[in-house]
């Protein structure tokens, strides 16, 4: 995104695979797994994420947000689950969010598509 907002022609950009040296991995937007969609995150919370698409959802991307919540209905139950991140503040890759509010560090675990367990390490 910044690439491209600042001028950086596409020829002089390298894909995930090249630039990691992991010819045989495939990056992907958002996959779906037990009816459960789970992405990145950006552009929209597990919460919205979960109303907008009425399945349950799981979100990373926001760093100092990490929850469950359910939505319920006469005939259905999604939940929505933000896992926060699993990143050092102190390392060089978080640098840019240096002054957030503390971080919400921890691990996200679904069980068949219709358990979700979210856990902070207590830091």
């Amino acid at each position: 995104r910044k690439a491209f907002s600042g001028g950086i022609p596409k020829r002089w950009m390298k894909p995930f695979e090249e630039v990691l040296e992991t010819p045989t991995w495939s990056y992907l937007e958002n996959v779906e797994i037990d009816d459960v969609l789970y992405e990145h995150g950006e552009g929209g919370q597990a919460f919205t994420k979960a109303k907008n698409n009425m399945m349950s959802s799981v979100c990373g991307h926001t760093h100092t947000e990490a929850y469950v919540r359910w939505l319920v209905g006469k005939k259905f139950k999604v939940f929505a689950m933000q896992v926060g991140c699993g990143v050092d503040s102190n390392a060089y890759a978080a640098a840019y969010a240096k002054n957030f509010k503390k971080q919400a560090i921890g691990c996200g675990v679904v069980l068949g598509g219709h358990t979700a367990i979210n856990r902070l390490m207590q830091l």
